[in-house]
């Protein structure tokens, strides 16, 4: 798969397009506090679905979080991001951002890093008083080039690319147990097209030590992938250690708007407004013991509401 946009409609990746995610009935009313629904799990936000609001009102965001029931936060950008410029703390300091955790009884179990861990320092100061646990690579860099302006996804050519990003991955994960952390890698759906006649996320996986190399399963890209999450979960049992927990609707539409970097963006919502089967998901997940589950939709207009109602939905499972 390859797609080429424009950077500067890269850099504007945070925009949204309501109508693409509604599903009819979905924003019936809006959420701005807590459900009321008290589940037996924790569940987390990947802090992307809040870039917005957090360069804004960093604080004013986590505590309104915290109210509405979330326990976990997972940071985005360390290393930079080209969509949120300041993340991951957006001006705070780590020491801040420790306060707050405590203030707010939330933790922050994991982070995305997008860096070549050129601050080593900064790395082991954020894992250490956050108290964090995996830091996650959510795109391998090889997937994305740079040129003239435009952003290439670009999908490997041969077996041996693949098994180059697999033994730079065993790298990374060899650097952060050094350190006195874990790592682990997200995926998107292009990781699940072939290459030789094999499915390039295998391949990866297949040649990254699993001691070393987790991962934090996105099921919303795995169904955008045409693959059935669970059927995916069962086949990684033992190696998934968290999950973003993303609906998806084939039925919406893709779209050509360059604000989607992947179209397949446009179909992907909470959990709950989609039809992926949450119910068995959230089974799963439980029997398995998977600790670390985030709500994130890439795209909306309405991300604390969107965010909310898919807390509900998962906390009323179990």
């Amino acid at each position: 798969m390859t797609s080429s946009l424009s950077r500067r409609h890269f850099l504007k990746a945070g925009a949204a397009v309501a109508g693409l995610m509604a599903v009819p009935g979905a924003m019936a009313h809006s959420m701005t506090a807590g459900c009321g629904t008290t589940g037996t799990r924790p569940y987390g936000i990947q802090m992307y679905m809040v870039r917005d609001m957090l360069a804004k009102d960093f604080k004013g965001t986590v505590k309104k979080l915290a109210a509405a029931g979330f326990k976990q936060l997972e940071l985005f950008g360390v290393g930079g991001s080209v969509s949120a410029e300041g993340a991951p703390l957006f001006g705070l300091s780590v020491d801040d951002m420790a306060a707050m955790l405590k203030e707010y009884k939330l933790s922050v179990p994991s982070v995305h890093i997008n860096s070549d861990l050129e601050d080593i320092d900064y790395i082991r100061e954020m894992g250490e008083k956050l108290d964090i646990d995996y830091f996650i690579e959510p795109m391998a860099g090889e997937f994305l080039s740079f040129a003239d302006g435009k952003v290439t996804l670009n999908q490997p050519s041969t077996v041996e690319e693949v098994k180059a990003i697999a033994a730079r991955l065993n790298k990374r994960g060899q650097t952060m147990k050094d350190l006195g952390f874990k790592f682990a890698y997200h995926n998107h759906n292009f990781e699940f097209d072939k290459v030789d006649g094999q499915v390039i996320f295998d391949i990866m996986m297949e040649n990254t030590d699993p001691e070393l190399v987790k991962i934090e399963l996105d099921l919303g890209w795995v169904a955008a992938a045409g693959h059935d999450p669970v059927a995916m979960l069962k086949k990684y049992e033992g190696r998934v250690i968290g999950c973003h927990m993303k609906d998806y609707n084939d039925s919406l539409p893709l779209t050509d708007d360059p604000r989607f970097i992947i179209p397949e963006m446009a179909r992907i919502g909470t959990p709950g407004d989609g039809k992926s089967d949450f119910p068995a998901i959230v089974k799963l997940l439980n029997k398995q013991n998977v600790k670390y589950r985030y709500v994130e939709v890439d795209v909306t207009e309405t991300p604390f509401e969107d965010a909310v109602r898919g807390l509900c939905h998962l906390s009323a499972l179990g």
